[in-house]
This record gives C-alpha cells, structure tokens and sequence, in this order.
C-alpha cells in the first residue's frame, strides 16, 4: 500500500493582545482557527527521551494515526521550551516528553495528551473523541474509505511500472500500431489516476458540525 505520513506544520506562537491561555489557537496564525481539531506533537532531544521518540515513530507510522490526521491540524513543536511558567503550559506542558496534545477545534482547550511511551491506540482514541465533537463526518468511515482508495492508487501504480517495463523491453520497436497500443494504455492509466485525484479531494473535504466545510491543504 502507498506510504502514509503525517504533513507536519511548525508554526511560529504569535502573542497577541487578547491571548488567552487556556486556548492555543489564540497564539496560532488565523489558518488554524477554522475549527479543525489540533494534534501537537512536542519532540525531545533529551537522551532520556529517546526511546520514546523512537515510539512516537511508529505511532506516526500507524495507518489509523496517518490517515486520521488529514483531519487535524498537526503541529510539531520543541517540548524542551515548553517550561512550567509557558504562557500555555496549561495545554502544553506535562511530566515527561515525547508528548502528543489534542485539541478541541472550536475551543483551543485539550481534549487529552498522552506522553513519554505513547502507543497508537491511546492517539487515535483521543484524535476520535476530537473528530467526534468537531465533525458530521466519522473518522473510521473516513479511514476506510481512504484505505480503498489507496488500494486503488497501488493498483494504478502497479500499471505504470508494468508499462515502463513494456516500453523499455519494445524500446527500439515502438513505431506503428504498437506505440499507439501503449500510447492508449498510458493515456488509461492516467485518466485512472486523475479520477483517484479527484476522489481523493472529495474525501478530504470535512463538513463541520458547526456547518462549514473543511478541506485539507
């Protein structure tokens, strides 16, 4: 299956007159406010961290974790600043590092955090309760369509590289009736793939219990 990952954004805390800090997304650009929920992901470069940034891996690996993420705002930021005296140290801060943080889009307040040995599980069901209270869309119908959709995407790939095979084993014989063969079944393939493109921005458009619609990107 296609590799998953999870699209990261390190944006810079903005300090503004109102900030309020109980909610994150005062401190985050206007983009975040939209009301899409927030996973936060605060690293460590502590050596006494490192196991559980090598945890934290595979976390992000987890089909469920990378699919579901297309939801969220993801976030990354330097744990090691987030002291007891941060202006958001309320949302942000815990005992120990790595730490995943989840966010209510519409609030800024934390749905819940889980910290140092993280486990996919424990992600994904915080990042459900937030997608629950944010969205009319489910996120495991979400996942599973998307999972189909990336058999669909393997499939199309699989073609192309049988056809780069096609076209480099007829290379010095590609004239006539035989080019224009593969000339179409290039053409197939693409149009394939243009369709997957298309179903895959219709999936990604959320609709908010609030009543507006949210596409990734």
């Amino acid at each position: 299956m296609a590799k998953l990952g999870v699209d990261w954004q390190q944006p810079k805390l903005e300090g503004y007159d109102s900030i309020d800090p109980a909610n994150l997304l005062t401190a985050l650009p206007e983009q975040y406010r939209d009301g899409r929920p927030v996973v936060v992901f605060l690293t460590s470069e502590d050596p006494e961290a490192a196991g559980g940034m090598k945890l934290a891996s595979g976390v992000l690996a987890d089909e469920r974790v990378a699919i579901g993420s297309k939801m969220f705002h993801v976030v990354k930021m330097d744990g090691d600043k987030i002291s007891r005296d941060h202006v958001h140290a309320a949302t942000l801060a815990g005992k120990a590092l790595p730490r995943f943080v989840v966010l209510d889009g519409g609030t800024g307040k934390k749905v819940g955090s889980i910290e140092y040995r993280p486990t996919p599980s424990s992600l994904f069901a915080l990042m459900k309760k937030a997608a629950a209270k944010a969205y009319k869309s489910d996120i495991e119908k979400v996942i599973k369509d998307y999972q189909k959709m990336l058999t669909e995407l393997d499939k199309v790939e699989a073609k192309r590289n049988a056809l780069r095979v096609k076209k480099g084993a007829a290379s010095e014989e590609l004239v006539g009736a035989k080019e224009r063969k593969l000339q179409q079944e290039e053409a197939a393939i693409e149009k394939d793939a243009e369709k997957l493109a298309a179903a895959e921005t219709e999936l990604l458009k959320f609709e908010l219990k609030a009543g507006k619609d949210v596409a990734k990107g």
